[in-house]
């Protein structure tokens, strides 16, 4: 069984790896060491957050865990409405969330839709 810590720690480290392709500087950002608000790949012109589940995609929120459904729409606009808020603490930069379901393709919310990694950095 994989920890969740773990997993995520792993899933930025390869979408920072995807993305140097196009932004030579990516890499993955520290949040103990840089503060809470750093995005989780940096290097890049955007507000990279990075997500993976299992069926959801889990988030703590003030403490509390939210789960959302990444299939649908609306669940993906309020996560990002999220972090369009933590993003203003941080830099003004366009806020992209990187996620990934088990044994599904990587794919970029961009606030409005969803489009796979690869056509994002080709």
């Amino acid at each position: 069984m994989v920890n969740s810590r773990n997993k995520g720690v792993g899933f930025e480290r390869v979408v920072a790896r995807k993305l140097r392709a196009k932004y030579p500087d990516a890499k993955r950002g520290l949040q103990y060491q840089q503060g809470e608000y750093v995005p989780d790949v940096v290097g890049t012109p955007y507000y990279i957050e990075c997500k993976s589940g299992k069926r959801y995609l889990s988030v703590n929120i003030d403490g509390k865990k939210k789960v959302y459904n990444p299939n649908k729409i609306e669940k993906l606009k309020e996560l990002y409405d999220h972090y369009y808020g933590r993003m203003k603490l941080w830099k003004d930069m366009p806020v992209v969330i990187i996620w990934k379901l088990d044994y599904k393709p990587v794919y970029v919310f961009d606030g409005e839709k969803n489009i796979l990694l690869e056509d994002f950095t080709g």
